[in-house]
C-alpha cells in the first residue's frame, strides 16, 4: 500500500477524545496502534460500513440522505486510499477510526449515525471474516491452479518422478479442502451488535452477503 501515514498532536482527534493532557508512552502506543497492519483491512472495512449503512436505511433507522451522504463519503475514502491519497494517523490507532475521522471531514453528522446499533466488536469481527473469506478464497484459486499444473506434468512426466508429483498434487488438493473447513469455521462471527441494542435492525444474513470483486458487497 502506498498511502502516507501521520502523526497528530497529543490528544487532537484521538480516540480518547482529547481527555487527556498528555500524550500516552512509547509502551502504550506500541500496544495500543494497529494502523500500521490493519490498514489492509480498508476494503473490507468499507465494505462492511456501506452494508451496514444500507440496512440502516432500509430500516428508517436514519434518512435516505444521511445514507446517501454516507456512502458518498465512504466512496470518496476508498478512492483515497485506492490512490495513495489518504492520511493515515497514527494517533486514531486504527482503520476504523481512520475511516470514520476521515468520513466525519467529508459529511459532518451524519457520519455518527453509522455507529448506530453497531458496537466495535462487530466492527473487527465483520473486518475479520470478510478479509478471511476473501483470502481463503484466493487461496483456494492459486491452490487449484497448482493442482492443474502438476497433473499437467505429471501426463507429460510419465516415467520422470510419477509417484512425488502425484502426491503433491493431492496434497494441493487436500489444501483447498481445508481451506474450506477454515472459512466455514469462520462464519462464527463475536461481537454480535444486535443481540444487546433495541433498534430494529435487520438479521445479519441480510446485511452482509458473500464478498464480490474488491470495494462491493
Amino acid at each position: 500500500m502506498t498511502a502516507k501515514s501521520a502523526t497528530r498532536a497529543p490528544g487532537a482527534g484521538t480516540v480518547r477524545g482529547g481527555r487527556l493532557d498528555a500524550a500516552p508512552s512509547d509502551l502504550m502506543d506500541a500496544i495500543n496502534v494497529s494502523i500500521d497492519v490493519d490498514k489492509r483491512l480498508h476494503i473490507q472495512d468499507i465494505a462492511a460500513s456501506k452494508a451496514h449503512c444500507a440496512m440502516l436505511v432500509r430500516q428508517g433507522i436514519i434518512s435516505e440522505a444521511d445514507g446517501d451522504a454516507i456512502l458518498g463519503g465512504l466512496d470518496t475514502i476508498g478512492k483515497e486510499i485506492a490512490e495513495g491519497r489518504f492520511p493515515f494517523h497514527r494517533s486514531l490507532e486504527d482503520i476504523h477510526m481512520n475511516v470514520e475521522s476521515r468520513l466525519a471531514e467529508l459529511v459532518g453528522d451524519a457520519a455518527g449515525r453509522l455507529h448506530t446499533a453497531r458496537s466495535r466488536n462487530d466492527q473487527v469481527a465483520t473486518d475479520l471474516r470478510l478479509w478471511l473469506r476473501q483470502t481463503l478464497d484466493d487461496m483456494d484459486e492459486a491452490l487449484a491452479g497448482l493442482q492443474a499444473v502438476m497433473k499437467g506434468h505429471n501426463r507429460q512426466q510419465q516415467h520422470q518422478r510419477r509417484g512425488q508429483v502425484e502426491d503433491e498434487a493431492l496434497q494441493a488438493g487436500r489444501d483447498v479442502g481445508q481451506t474450506g473447513e477454515v472459512e466455514e469455521a469462520g462464519q462464527v462471527v463475536a461481537g454480535e451488535a444486535e443481540h444487546g441494542n433495541i433498534a430494529p435492525v435487520a438479521p445479519r444474513e441480510r446485511r452482509l452477503a458473500p464478498p464480490g470483486p474488491p470495494g462491493q458487497i
